[in-house]
């Protein structure tokens, strides 16, 4: 997907609200969709001019210095997503009209000064009771909530994870986002990428969006599990436990993840795909480019296996990896929802239960 304008993302409320966590993980989201972005701090722009203290004039002269970086970044193309306190409808304002000339998008995260209070992340109310500092909104200021954002989030009824869902969507939904998988020149004509996909998280679909971008069309085999082919590469694999999800779960849940993310279905096709040296030289051509990750130690293995089929092999990196499919079947098998946060959202949505279900029973 892209922005076909950039825009800003004002993501604003009293400090210890969450607006810096959320943030982050909306712009890994977008960047994980193809939207060229930079996040913004307000502690971070703070750190440049550290003499600007916190009263109301300098609270105002704060935001013409955050208007001042967004436009910037507008003006190159890029979207920020801010995170800033913004504590006045003035200082909302002064943003707006320094970005005239783009979409700016309010997100307000509606969270009550005691919840605030009781996570202060950087001891700020702490040290304001006991008269250590002076001018904290939401003590000395008021907070001028928005007469009209056009998201609001409510931590005490949303979780993290629902409430980056919901910005996304709303950026979905209001075209702000659009599919950018379509025509381009490719540098490679077909391309093919391997995996278990057990189950298929965030990072798969980053690799797969990598090599979209690479080629006109693109493979995706399903290597495990088999029936009467237990092998990878010589290393054998517990059939049930560590391939708890058939063949056609996986390929509906990576045909659904590809088409939410805004790549048409005639770009790709899945298949199965054993990683055995013969068969792979079987069942791709001569002319498909195989991709491969430097991320894993298997992947090197992996590797060995590519370059028996005596096909191009095109290492990508795709960033450091931080999720596997063992850890997520590790927290299905101890109830622990968190690992909705390492999957797209339509994985946990829509293929929940039928993943829950196959890991508890494996």
């Amino acid at each position: 997907m892209k922005v076909d304008k950039p825009i800003a993302l004002l993501i604003y409320g009293l400090s210890g609200s969450g607006k810096t966590t959320l943030a982050k993980a909306i712009t890994e989201d977008l960047k994980l969709l193809g939207v060229n972005c930079h996040h913004l701090d307000g502690d971070d722009l703070r750190s440049y001019v550290p003499w600007v203290g916190y009263s109301v004039q300098e609270r105002l002269d704060s935001a013409r210095l955050k208007a001042s970086h967004i436009k910037v970044l507008l003006e190159s193309g890029v979207s920020s997503i801010c995170s800033f306190t913004l504590s006045m409808h003035e200082q909302r304002q002064i943003i707006k009209d320094a970005c005239s000339g783009f979409k700016v998008i309010e997100c307000f995260i509606d969270c009550p000064l005691e919840v605030c209070e009781k996570r202060d992340p950087k001891g700020l109310y702490a040290k304001r009771r006991k008269e250590e500092v002076l001018n904290v909104v939401g003590i000395d200021f008021p907070f001028e909530k928005p007469n009209q954002a056009e998201i609001t989030i409510s931590p005490s009824e949303e979780s993290h994870v629902c409430a980056k869902n919901k910005v996304i969507e709303y950026l979905k939904t209001s075209g702000v986002i659009v599919p950018s998988f379509k025509s381009k020149s490719f540098n490679f004509k077909k391309g093919f990428l391997a995996g278990r996909f057990q189950p298929f998280h965030r990072e798969h679909l980053r690799f797969a969006l990598m090599a979209l971008k690479e080629c006109s069309h693109l493979l995706i085999g399903v290597t495990q599990p088999f029936p009467g082919v237990l092998s990878e590469g010589g290393g054998e694999r517990e059939f049930k436990k560590s391939n708890p999800l058939p063949y056609w779960l996986r390929a509906e849940i990576i045909e659904s993840c590809l088409v939410d993310s805004g790549v048409e279905k005639t770009r790709f096709s899945i298949i199965p795909a054993p990683l055995i040296s013969h068969v792979l030289s079987e069942i791709i051509s001569q002319d498909v480019v195989i991709f491969n990750s430097v991320v894993e130690e298997w992947n090197k293995k992996k590797e060995d296996i590519f370059s028996a089929t005596q096909r191009k092999v095109v290492t990508l990196n795709p960033g450091p990896k931080t999720i596997s499919g063992q850890e997520i079947r590790e927290k299905i098998l101890n109830r622990d929802d968190s690992w909705e946060s390492d999957v797209p959202k339509i994985v946990f949505d829509h293929f929940r239960k039928e993943i829950v279900q196959r890991v508890l029973c494996s």
